[in-house]
């Protein structure tokens, strides 16, 4: 009885023995990179943040960069749904992992850091206007799908906007 009861303790040391031993333990101990912009990762030459492409010689901000058709769709404590269309236009920021985003919400400007094809705008203030939000490039649409809220006094809206590359 008591062989019948270590079975299954010594089943499962031995499968998590196994399963360990499978692991992949690649490092980057050996692996030099040749390419500008590469850097190991688990034993991989993969791209630099802020880097894309087959050579890694492209900037992951240049694809956000130009002028944009924006449908926005706004639930708003103060006016309810809203929506609203208007163009606004993406500019490199001051390093390769930021852009500028101009005409947001229609009137002023925000700063937006880029992860491959993410998008995010912490916490700021353009005046009196606190905003934050997030979203993806999807390229094969050339969109960005962007989420994000913004508040002003008493007023408070969450939105949704599509901005078309044009």
């Amino acid at each position: 009885m008591k062989y019948l009861l270590s079975l299954p303790l010594i089943l499962i040391t031995l499968l998590g023995v196994l399963f360990w031993s499978s692991c992949d333990k690649q490092t980057c101990e050996n692996v030099l990179c040749n390419g500008n912009n590469t850097v190991c990762f688990q034993g991989q030459c993969v791209c630099a943040a802020g880097f894309e492409g087959p050579n890694c010689d492209t900037y992951s901000f240049e694809k956000f960069v130009g002028n944009y058709q924006v449908s926005e769709n706004c639930e708003n404590t103060l006016q309810g749904n809203t929506n609203n269309q208007y163009n606004m236009f993406i500019s490199s920021g001051g390093n390769i992992s930021t852009v500028v985003i101009n005409s947001f919400l229609g009137f002023g400007s925000v700063e937006a850091t880029i992860i491959g094809n993410e998008i995010f705008i912490a916490s700021q203030n353009l005046g009196a206007t606190t905003v934050q939000g997030f979203g993806e490039f999807l390229v094969n649409q050339r969109q960005i799908r962007l989420e994000y809220s913004f508040s002003r006094g008493s007023e408070y809206a969450e939105c949704t906007a599509i901005m078309t590359k044009i």
